[in-house]
């Protein structure tokens, strides 16, 4: 089981929201990061955003998310389906690595959604929820 969150910022990094969420099928910490990141531009996307810069300190993950070469990894398929996604969904989708220690406010989102999973009652939620504005 994994957490996973974000945090929306506008062109000048002032926060524009957040939203947290657990993973329960995590089975490494690749596929953790992929799945959480796919879940991230899926809400993206539902909100209505089509112009967007997202950044990951996974930096393997921006790197096969951003490669177009045939992957036959056991994450191959995930990551075509975050491409696809991203260009059927945005005008404009950049994916960046950003260190650990500039992500350190989307971890600890992250580690609020992965409280959800200690609660019993609200396991049984969605993936992405959004987050009271507390950033």
């Amino acid at each position: 089981m994994g957490g996973c969150g974000f945090v929306l910022r506008d062109c000048k990094r002032q926060v524009l929201g957040s939203a947290a969420g657990k993973i329960d099928q995590a089975n490494d910490a690749l596929y953790t990061e992929a799945v959480a990141f796919l879940k991230t531009i899926q809400l993206l996307s539902d909100w209505g955003i089509d112009n967007v810069e997202v950044e990951s300190d996974a930096s393997m993950l921006i790197k096969d998310v951003t490669c177009t070469d045939l992957d036959l990894s056991v994450h191959g398929i995930l990551f075509k389906e975050i491409r696809a996604f991203s260009l059927a969904k945005f005008s404009s989708i950049l994916f960046s690595f950003s260190p650990r220690a500039c992500n350190e406010v989307a971890n600890a989102v992250a580690m609020h959604g992965l409280s959800w999973c200690m609660i019993p009652k609200s396991c049984g939620r969605d993936m992405l929820q959004a987050l009271p504005m507390f950033l």
